[in-house]
């Protein structure tokens, strides 16, 4: 089929209901935002919904950030330049995010 006969790709100039990078934030606040009673994860019988992740996601978030400013420690990445952001590597496990904080 031709590209110019497809109705998908015709009339999509780039715009921001059909080209917004999503970073896996703004994935979560855009989702929890729309859906936030749907689950977002289930683990045996645990489950989570996208509100009660993003609020945990905050929660630990600001626990990190005041743990930080206590210790008075600044991130740095993995190039040695001060952020205000960093990386945890954790395993895929609801463990980490509900059970142990």
């Amino acid at each position: 089929m031709p590209q110019e006969a497809n109705i998908n790709n015709q009339r999509l100039e780039k715009n921001d209901a059909n080209y917004n990078a999503l970073t896996p934030i703004s994935f979560l606040l855009r989702t929890a935002n729309i859906w936030p009673e749907r689950n977002a994860w289930v683990h045996g019988s645990k489950k989570a919904t996208y509100k009660e992740l993003l609020l945990r996601c905050i929660k630990i978030s600001d626990g990190l950030i005041s743990l930080c400013k206590q210790r008075d420690v600044s991130f740095i990445n993995s190039r040695g330049i001060f952020t205000d952001s960093n990386t945890i590597k954790l395993s895929n496990s609801s463990t980490l995010v509900f059970d142990r904080c």
